[in-house]
């Protein structure tokens, strides 16, 4: 099936292709267009993280889910931190969900390429930080 598909295209980038050429093949290099062509032998990828992974290199994945990394555990420790009867306690809960969804949903697809939905990503990302930036210079005045 579609899994087991997955799972063998992915096995070959990570066993076969990424050693060959750890640090990527360009931009565009593991789009469905680019296998279209029939330039390389690579199956279409429907995981952002390996997608990047073959076009600009491992450092680039690593970037990436340490920037994932961040801003999730950013608001997780943010939820945690305020209570439950806070008035954003509800917008920091719906914040984590998003952005949980929004990594699994680009681990089976590719969000972050569909120019109508990597805004909401980078925009969530961008204001988790912002928000845990504001509360943490407004700590010491309390």
């Amino acid at each position: 099936g579609s899994l087991y598909a997955r799972f063998e295209t992915w096995t070959n980038i990570v066993t076969e292709e990424l050693p060959q050429n750890p640090i990527g093949s360009g931009l565009g290099f593991a789009t469905l267009a680019a296998s279209r062509t029939g330039l390389h032998e690579s199956r279409a990828i429907d995981n952002h993280f390996m997608s990047l992974a073959l076009s600009a290199g491992i450092p680039a994945v690593v970037l990436l889910v340490w920037i994932l990394f961040r801003g999730f555990s950013l608001c997780l420790r943010r939820l945690r931190e305020i209570s439950p009867e806070a008035d954003d306690f509800a917008l920091w809960r719906v914040a984590a969900a998003l952005l949980s969804s929004y990594i699994l949903n680009n681990f089976f697809g590719m969000s972050f390429v569909i120019y109508s939905v990597a805004p909401i990503g980078w925009f969530l990302l961008g204001w988790i930080s912002a928000q845990v930036t504001a509360a943490a210079r407004a700590e010491p005045e309390k």
